[in-house]
């Protein structure tokens, strides 16, 4: 597995429950692991992005869901040693560059066929 990931914790949220189904939704933990992560302040979602850049896009609507409740995220990409905090708009790019890099390859592989 790649050391290139994106996880997510809640800084500050009125009603955590609330955000407990959502959170779920992304990878089905059970409700009393999430509320222990919370509580103690860890990452409530990783993504592997180099390994299955298909789950950017679900942890994008994630993401947007947990904010539209109401919740202060923290989101870290850790590239090898490095981390750094970054804001939705970077997964929406890395998703538009996966988008752009798999249509290109198609493209050459049509070229190639022809």
């Amino acid at each position: 597995m790649s050391s290139n990931r994106i996880d997510v914790r809640i800084l500050n949220a009125e009603n955590t429950n609330s955000l407990i189904s959502i959170i779920r939704k992304y990878d089905g933990e059970p409700i009393s692991e999430i509320k222990k992560k919370i509580s103690e302040g860890r990452s409530i979602l990783t993504c592997y992005y180099v390994d299955d850049p298909d789950k950017l896009t679900s942890l994008l609507r994630v993401i947007e869901s947990l904010e539209q409740k109401g919740a202060k995220l923290e989101i870290v990409q850790k590239i090898r040693n490095t981390n750094r905090v970054i804001d939705p708009n970077i997964i929406k790019n890395l998703i538009d560059r996966d988008r752009l890099i798999a249509e290109q390859l198609q493209e050459y592989d049509d070229n190639m066929e022809d």
